[in-house]
């Protein structure tokens, strides 16, 4: 039964704790899906995606659920879902250079692809190229705005999984994935089409719902947060760091105990990050009667948030 080894595997790994088993059981349903649902491209997806974020950098887990989604791929070569998703994995697995390459690729599929914009800035971040984050990051908030007030995002809380519609791809010396121009004209073919209606009609550039959209989407904040940390700015970056943290939880809250959860959390970004800040507070205060930094004291509690859902993960 693939249903019955999949929460086998999730049992192990979080119940548990036993990375070993876990990663068993996985190459298990790896196998049972070859055998009893070899073109089932979505149930591979649905299966690969949850685990590649419960896994935490562990490479053999990761093999086995990139190996899946790389499969599904071949299914349904145009399929954007899985073009995206091999990228995401392989950012997942610390492999940058291969995830912009993939990423790119499906925004050359759909320049307007909002869950590979994402991703792609993203993936310059942990290559180091933060001047063409930035440049993506400029006409994030825009867009948001312009893929929600048509009706056509989909972002989840932890940014993995997010939305449909994205960003163009250009072909400028600076390899700038956005295209601002693409982006207007889909807000002005919105604007023009009364089938949309009057609250789905928008004008891009309008500060305020730019700034609305900003303050809504975790992953916006994530990514800011991780540019100014790694511009030097820790202060700027904590702040939005911190505060992506609790809307990541919070909008995770009601949602019922299962597989989609953990792809909507995206536990192991979490981990990565709270590794990242708890490296920089250091450990314990410099004077005994000083208190221990805020900074530990939030990741610690922010810790303990995240153990509800994920209990005794090896991590």
């Amino acid at each position: 039964n693939i249903m019955a080894t999949a929460y086998s595997a999730l049992t192990s790994l979080l119940l548990e704790g036993n990375s070993k088993a876990a990663t068993q059981q996985l190459a298990d349903l790896s196998e049972g899906l070859q055998q009893l649902e070899p073109l089932n491209v979505q149930l591979m997806l649905q299966l690969a995606a949850p685990f590649a974020r419960l896994a935490g950098g562990d490479a053999s887990q990761l093999s086995i659920t990139l190996g899946l989604v790389e499969k599904a791929q071949q299914l349904q070569p145009g399929n954007m879902q899985c073009v995206v998703e091999v990228a995401l994995q392989q950012l997942m697995l610390d492999q940058p250079t291969a995830a912009i390459e993939g990423f790119e690729a499906a925004l050359k599929l759909d320049e307007l692809n909002m869950k590979a914009a994402l991703g792609l800035t993203e993936a310059y971040l942990a290559a180091g190229r933060l001047e063409e984050a930035v440049q993506q990051l400029q006409f994030l908030p825009e867009l948001l705005a312009a893929s929600k007030a048509a009706g056509t995002l989909s972002i989840d809380a932890s940014a993995a999984a997010s939305g449909k519609t994205g960003f163009g791809f250009g072909g400028s010396s600076c390899r700038m994935a956005v295209n601002p121009a693409a982006v207007r004209r889909r807000s002005s073919r919105m604007s023009a089409d009364d089938s949309l209606g009057n609250s789905f009609q928008l004008v891009a550039g309008r500060v305020s719902e730019v700034e609305q959209v900003q303050q809504e989407e975790p992953l916006l904040l994530y990514l800011r947060g991780m540019l100014a940390w790694k511009q030097g700015r820790q202060q700027d970056g904590l702040q939005q760091l911190q505060q992506f943290m609790e809307l990541q939880l919070n909008s995770v809250e009601d949602l019922p105990y299962s597989l989609g959860l953990f792809v909507l959390m995206h536990a192991s970004r979490m981990l990565g990050l709270l590794g990242m800040l708890l490296d920089s507070a250091g450990g314990d205060p410099r004077q005994p009667t000083d208190p221990p930094s805020p900074m530990l004291a939030n990741c610690i509690r922010v810790l303990e948030m995240l153990s509800r859902y994920t209990h005794n993960h090896p991590e």
